[in-house]
């Protein structure tokens, strides 16, 4: 369920940082009630994305030591020359 969110969050990161105008307009819609009266300032679409560059390096971090705990991960040379001797 951990690796669900993580993920989910790193999506929404994403989304955040490629189109921040389309997703600031829908969290708008969501939250006012006439949301085409209200205009934000151009600084808020910049933290939007600087809030997804967050979103996407919490998830990844996340998914890494999830990964990590399970001794789940990527095999490299130098971990299978270490096995070999």
């Amino acid at each position: 369920m951990k690796r669900i969110l993580l993920l989910l969050t790193g999506v929404v990161g994403l989304v955040e940082i490629t189109v921040p105008r389309s997703f600031v307009r829908a969290w708008m819609r969501v939250a006012f009630r006439n949301a085409e009266a209200a205009e934000p300032r151009e600084w808020v679409y910049g933290a939007v994305r600087a809030e997804g560059v967050v979103f996407v390096l919490v998830a990844l971090v996340g998914l890494f030591r999830a990964g990590a705990a399970d001794g789940v991960g990527v095999s490299t040379r130098l971990d299978q020359d270490a096995t070999d001797d």
